[in-house]
């Protein structure tokens, strides 16, 4: 919903969209750092892919459920 509002141009709706994206990838950026901290990395591993694809995955409307899913 406040993506399709973040849509409609209003500055405040941006910004708050915005603000959410930037949150939302720290926190892939956290776990995703986090769990390749516990073991060696498998071959062709990519710290950036691993946290854009846990971002992918990390809808904005139920975030806290995806990282139980680790």
């Amino acid at each position: 919903m406040l993506r399709g509002a973040a849509a409609s141009g209003e500055d405040g709706l941006r910004e708050l969209w915005e603000a959410s994206e930037q949150q939302r990838h720290a926190g892939a950026t956290m776990w995703i750092t986090m769990l390749a901290g516990k073991r060696e990395a498998p071959d062709g591993f990519d710290l950036g892919s691993a946290i854009d694809q846990m971002w992918l995955y990390m809808p904005p409307t139920r975030t806290a459920p995806a990282l139980f899913m680790i």
